[in-house]
């Protein structure tokens, strides 16, 4: 027993050692990306739910066109449907202005990046599908070893606009506290 409990605490000590790189959805609109708490890299958003992120890593002696998945993708559950999920694929950029050339010469640098799905239909060709917040890893990628992965889906929580039903109720409620206040009269001293 002694030797399962001491063989758990090395092992969540050396997890707690790896960097964390999280993918943290706000919201619909809006997703941020950190590597051990710290912003890395740029987010592109391609549309609602869909992301691009760049990671200002150029791995050198890669090639590849537009952009290509590395072959790591992964999916965690939407919190707002459970049969949807959150997708991460991992891949390489090149330059806009590339030629074929250039990719044959080695001469164009790619960049590591993602391309992120929220509310996707599940991957068959992702593997299991991962609590929200779950870490993944350690895992490498062209750029970054032996690393942990992370997609916490933040929601709404609040941020959006509140339905129009209890706009309403809250704006009557408001009213006839008004109404009431305009009936009270100062007490007379006499």
């Amino acid at each position: 027993m002694l030797t399962t409990l001491a063989w758990i605490s090395a092992n969540n000590a050396r997890a707690q050692t790896f960097p964390v790189l999280q993918f943290t959805e706000v919201s619909d609109t809006v997703l941020t990306v950190t590597y051990d708490g710290s912003p890395l890299g740029n987010v592109v958003k391609i549309d609602t739910d869909h992301w691009e992120w760049h990671s200002g890593i150029f791995p050198f002696g890669v090639q590849s066109a537009s952009f290509v998945p590395g072959g790591l993708g992964l999916q965690w559950k939407e919190q707002e449907d459970a049969s949807k999920v959150n997708t991460v694929s991992f891949g390489l950029f090149l330059p806009e202005d590339f030629t074929s050339d250039e990719v044959k010469t080695a001469q164009a640098t790619p960049e590591l990046g993602a391309e992120i799905f929220s509310e996707a239909d599940p991957r068959s060709d992702f593997g299991d599908v991962l609590e929200n917040g779950a870490l993944v890893g350690p895992t490498s990628v062209p750029g970054i070893t032996g690393f942990l992965v992370q997609f916490v889906d933040a929601g709404d929580n609040g941020t959006g606009v509140p339905d129009s039903g209890s706009t309403c109720v809250l704006l009557l409620g408001a009213s006839v506290a008004l109404l009431g206040l305009g009936r009270i009269r100062p007490a007379t001293l006499g």
